[in-house]
């Protein structure tokens, strides 16, 4: 009988596991960890289940939703309202920086426009945007790195780009985006999803009865039901899948991350991120979209990386009371302090093998498509 553990804790194990399932209908699978759940953890505060990051879903994602047996009936719609701040002003519907309203922006758009789009594959996150968007573009993006890592996109490798909300830049109006999108700037500009695309249109985004301990609940039920056992110590198998074999070759930028909750009974924004040069980099509203409500209240979530490590928990606590009340009178719940797990890395010449699955995957769709590839290449023994 064929015979496989897949050493990981989140979401790419469970993923590779049920993938694993559906070739080898009659396979031993296991999964080894001594913490499962990863950034679906969440913790019980005062009758809430506190999202340790903060995911939602897209029902139009089929591979997604055949893996992991998702019955649409029973999930939670999501009414999305996003928004995103920088430091010359407030943009609804968007979660990206603005260009717009720069206060360079003729420059920055002059800039872009001019800017001649180099195929090449540069090391550094530096010139995989300069290469893009230009350079005025980039010292933009730069300053932003700097604030969730500490450090300069020059130091970051080029294939990190996925945490930075950068693929593609906010620097037209619809209209306009989508005229120079059919002019051979779509994979450089933003514009509204359900304009572009039809696949967006009939997409419902959701998340489950709270949140991510609902998703980890789901996930524990189908791997039972699968067969699919989580041990914490390993057991002897020819077929052993390192989930992050790849790591030890890069050098990974870990940066300091504080998770602050508030009780309120309502949030304007579904996600909210912040591009300023206040601390704060993005605040959430989990319990609200995930229905947790008690006596009328839910809980929002703010995230400040502190990649210097230079506030203390009370300095945290009293500039996040600062930033919220901004938008909400709300009431301190939970402090959570971690290590960011975002795949960021030093600069580096190293490539990942056939026999690695590709750590700089960011999105769940990108995660599961690198899976896929890297399990019809597995060598089975």
């Amino acid at each position: 009988m064929l015979d496989f553990i897949v050493c990981g804790s989140g979401f790419k194990a469970a993923y590779t596991a049920l993938k694993l399932r559906e070739m080898y209908n009659k396979a031993k699978i296991s999964i080894k960890s001594k913490f499962f759940g990863g950034l679906y953890s969440s913790i019980e505060k005062n009758g809430f289940y506190l999202d340790m990051g903060c995911h939602l879903y897209d029902s139009n994602n089929e591979k997604f939703n055949k893996t992991f047996d998702i019955d649409l009936k029973e999930i939670i719609p999501v009414d999305t309202n996003y928004g995103s701040i920088n430091n010359f002003g407030f943009t609804e519907d968007y979660v990206i920086y603005d260009f717009r309203n720069h206060h360079n922006y003729e420059e920055l758009k002059k800039s872009f426009l001019n800017n001649e789009f180099n195929i090449k594959k540069p090391k550094n996150l530096y010139d995989f945007y300069k290469s893009r968007f230009g350079n005025e573009v980039t010292s933009v993006i730069d300053q932003f790195c700097k604030k969730i890592t500490g450090r300069s996109s020059s130091e970051i490798d080029s294939r990190s780009h996925g945490p930075f909300f950068f693929r593609r830049i906010l620097m037209f109006n619809n209209d306009k985006s989508l005229e120079l999108k059919a002019k051979g700037y779509d994979d450089l500009i933003a514009a509204q999803s359900y304009s572009v695309h039809d696949y967006s249109k009939g997409a419902i985004t959701y998340t489950f009865k709270n949140g991510n301990k609902g998703f980890l609940d789901h996930i524990y039920n189908i791997l039972e039901y699968k067969e699919i056992n989580i041990i914490k110590e390993s057991r002897p198998s020819k077929n052993i899948i390192e989930i992050n074999s790849a790591e030890e070759k890069f050098q990974k930028i870990n940066t300091p991350l504080h998770l602050i909750y508030f009780t309120c009974d309502k949030f304007p924004f579904t996600y909210l991120h912040d591009y300023s040069d206040n601390p704060v980099f993005r605040i959430s509203s989990p319990g609200h979209y995930s229905n947790q409500i008690i006596d009328g209240l839910s809980y929002i979530c703010l995230e400040i990386p502190d990649p210097k490590n230079q506030y203390s928990k009370l300095e945290i606590i009293n500039l996040s009371k600062e930033y919220v009340v901004k938008f909400v009178d709300a009431k301190f719940l939970h402090y959570q302090f971690f290590h960011t797990s975002y795949p960021v890395f030093e600069v580096s010449d190293k490539v990942i093998s056939k026999n690695e699955i590709d750590i700089f995957s960011y999105s769940k769709n990108d995660i599961m498509i690198n899976i896929d590839q890297y399990l019809e290449k597995f060598n089975l023994n």
